[in-house]
């Protein structure tokens, strides 16, 4: 049953105000099965507040109503993925986390990762993957894939070799990381993560 007959765009979504944005994976996960949902504009991305005190050393940051005002709106516009000051929260973490251009699943039975490319346009031949298995906190096994070229839209499968024996506690640890420089971010970056118990 297709949900949407139009596309849909959310010109705004994730609207915390005073708390974090939080669910953001709930969204992604309805705009990636339908394919009218093309996307959103998070409101919004900088907490508003003014500086007060040593606004460049120790900025002290304040609302609604914290200067004696009356009516106000309160804290209503904490709600973005950084602080005034633009230094990044955890909302942006998520927020990154959540948009990664690839989806992870690993197989245990067979030590098979399935990458998917969720981009629409260019391959992920400007990441490269690293990969670690850590038993009790240790690293047993790593290894790395450069460059996957994988098509976009698509899965390809990856042998991770690793000791069958190794059940108490292991953990796969995933990360793409650019291997090129773009605009947005430098060789090394990493753009996601993916863990597995």
């Amino acid at each position: 049953r297709k949900l949407f007959s139009k596309p849909l765009f959310l010109c705004e979504y994730s609207h915390a105000m005073g708390n974090g944005p939080g669910c953001l994976a709930d969204y992604w996960d309805l705009i990636y099965t339908h394919d009218s949902f093309f996307g959103g504009c998070v409101w919004e991305f900088i907490d508003h507040a003014c500086a007060i005190g040593d606004v460049y050393t120790n900025p002290k940051f304040r609302y609604g109503g914290d200067f004696g005002d009356t009516p106000h709106d309160a804290n209503f516009c904490t709600d973005g993925l950084v602080y005034p000051d633009r230094r990044p929260h955890t909302g942006l973490m998520e927020y990154k986390q959540v948009i990664k251009p690839f989806r992870a699943t690993f197989d245990q039975s067979t030590g098979t990762l399935t990458l998917t490319n969720l981009r629409y346009f260019t391959s992920l031949c400007d990441l490269d993957l690293h990969w670690k298995l850590e038993c009790r906190g240790k690293v047993v096994a790593n290894g790395s894939i450069h460059a996957p070229d994988i098509a976009p839209q698509t899965s390809a499968d990856f042998p991770i070799a690793w000791d069958a024996a190794l059940t108490d506690c292991v953990y796969l640890s995933v990360s793409m990381v650019q291997n090129t420089d773009k605009p947005w971010a430098a060789v090394g970056h990493e753009v996601g993560f993916a863990q597995f118990e």
